[in-house]
């Protein structure tokens, strides 16, 4: 194959690619199916065409920042089906509680939560927990749960497992045999950031 051929048949993998993306962003706009579906779908086309091997197709899935996120999906579905939050987050709610103490209730249990419990399962739980407390004492919901997700957030800065991106940066960083930062290490940046984020 000439250097020539090599190049086109680059160019034409390029533009399908570009192509696959655009048809993955529409498809997640207009919910044609579930997330988890149309990115699943995506890899599949570009894996049939061969763009990418089987290899790279499946190694994603053996990455252990992705592994210790579904883990941790199952840990918070676990700690949901106990109501273990739900009777705690009616204990730091309170049930007399104005406006802003409220807020401030709500981000300070959101952020020691998210910490140690990835952020977005987080939010998924105490969703619907905030919306009806919110409703029951006579508030908008939507005043405490634009706070609730910027507190799981800020809490995800504080430990390696906080966040999906810093579980995936983990995973990346060890398959390339770079130093993994220590459990509370990233807290000496995080941990400032969040106070600030809070409070403001």
């Amino acid at each position: 194959m000439t250097t020539e051929t090599t190049a086109q048949s680059y160019d034409w993998h390029k533009w399908f690619v570009v192509g696959v993306i655009v048809v993955l962003f529409l498809a997640l706009v207009r919910g044609w199916k579930t997330p988890d579906m149309v990115a699943f779908m995506a890899l599949c086309m570009v894996w049939n065409v061969g763009i990418i091997d089987t290899q790279d197709a499946i190694s994603g899935f053996t990455n252990s920042g992705v592994l210790a996120v579904g883990v941790l999906f199952v840990v918070v579905q676990a700690v949901e089906r106990s109501q273990i939050a739900l009777v705690a987050a009616k204990h730091a709610f309170g049930m007399n509680t104005g406006v802003r103490f409220g807020l401030l209730r709500l981000c300070a249990l959101c952020f020691s939560i998210s910490g140690f419990l990835n952020n977005t399962p987080v939010v998924a739980l105490l969703t619907p927990i905030t919306r009806d407390w919110a409703r029951t004492r006579g508030f908008s919901p939507s005043t405490f749960l634009i706070p609730l997700s910027y507190s799981t957030i800020f809490g995800g800065l504080l430990t390696t497992v906080g966040t999906s991106t810093n579980l995936v940066v983990m995973g990346l960083a060890e398959d390339m045999g770079l130093e993994i930062p220590g459990f509370f290490e990233i807290a000496l940046i995080g941990f400032p950031i969040c106070i600030v984020g809070i409070v403001f």
